[in-house]
């Protein structure tokens, strides 16, 4: 019988008590042998009754808990984690996320001798309901930016880029991009450290049995706004990775096909001035807009249409200035 290898599961909490004991529970309730198993929990400078709970006696699992006493960027947390960590596999989850039983026996039985980094599935919570203004994580295949909610690296590769494998360096670059106000929500140092690790030769694997339940927050129109001019970092990104036009942007360049038929459509409205005919280049990408919400009647069918178009709008023209400030064109 082969010995299955100590995994150490990683996650950082930032107030989202409520959340964290829903993680923890699950991962309490996994198909995985406790002896094999630890959980460590970065908690990252949390100002609600987080540290009470997990001093408590009423934590689900064993937890080793590294405890900050400011909240610091994501990355310094899971390096700070990673200190502590003896696993020879990694597992990162967020503290919003619900692996499901079979989560970890479905990672490592990905991560074969020559496959260094196991990526799974991640989807809304089937327990809550996704309305057209929600917030949630989808990541349903290998596209390239390997969140932490759901990855698993052999610690022989975290290994190859140092003791403290998590960097600031992106984030940072993208903070300096997104200016003040939306400088807390600077990402990509997992997409980042994914892909340096790649380049060592480390190969990776998605794994669609993997499956991850993430949170979903009600969200608003406002929202909306604020999460789409989160595009601006993306070419950043894509500079410092440019190995994602090949596995994440739509012909090398777009965010998805809808952004390619919205800058479609914004050359066919202007060009309605030479002829009103070459309008109708705006039809396919419009047709997209609203077809989520066909189904659930007019009302619901303009709302979701709406909100799409001025998200894609702001994504598109957040990314059109990103790509001017870093000579990286993302659309």
């Amino acid at each position: 019988m082969t010995t299955l290898p100590l995994v150490s599961i990683v996650m950082t909490t930032f107030n989202r008590r409520s959340l964290l004991e829903r993680s923890l529970r699950a991962i309490a309730e996994m198909d995985w042998p406790r002896d094999r198993l630890e959980t460590i929990v970065v908690n990252n400078g949390s100002t609600d009754e987080t540290a009470e709970w997990l001093e408590s006696n009423q934590v689900p699992t064993d937890v080793t808990v590294v405890t900050i006493e400011q909240n610091v960027p994501p990355a310094i947390a899971r390096n700070r984690a990673l200190a502590v960590a003896c696993g020879a596999v990694i597992a990162f989850t967020d503290d919003d996320c619900r692996p499901t039983s079979s989560w970890l026996h479905e990672l490592l039985s990905a991560l074969t001798p020559d496959i260094g980094i196991a990526q799974g599935l991640t989807r809304p919570d089937p327990a809550q309901s996704v309305g057209p203004l929600s917030r949630s994580q989808w990541t349903l295949s290998e596209q390239g930016l390997y969140e932490t909610c759901n990855i698993a690296y052999r610690r022989s590769a975290l290994d190859l880029e140092g003791a403290a494998p998590f960097s600031t360096r992106m984030p940072d670059a993208i903070r300096r991009l997104l200016g003040r106000g939306l400088a807390v929500s600077a990402f990509g140092e997992d997409t980042e450290l994914a892909w340096r690790v790649k380049r060592h030769g480390v190969r990776s694997v998605f794994v669609e049995d993997a499956v991850v339940h993430h949170n979903v927050y009600d969200g608003d129109l406002g929202y909306v706004v604020r999460r789409s001019l989160l595009a601006a970092g993306f070419p950043a990104l894509v500079k410092a990775c440019p190995e994602l036009r090949r596995t994440m942007l739509w012909g090398g360049v777009f965010l998805s096909r809808r952004h390619a038929l919205g800058w479609l459509a914004t050359v066919g409205l202007v060009a309605m001035i030479v002829h009103p005919g070459l309008g109708l280049a705006a039809v396919p990408y419009l047709w997209l807009a609203f077809e989520p919400g066909r189904r659930r009647g007019w009302r619901t069918t303009w709302r979701v249409g709406v909100a799409r178009i001025i998200r894609d709008v702001l994504e598109g023209w957040s990314a059109l200035y990103g790509s001017l400030r870093t000579g990286r064109l993302v659309l």
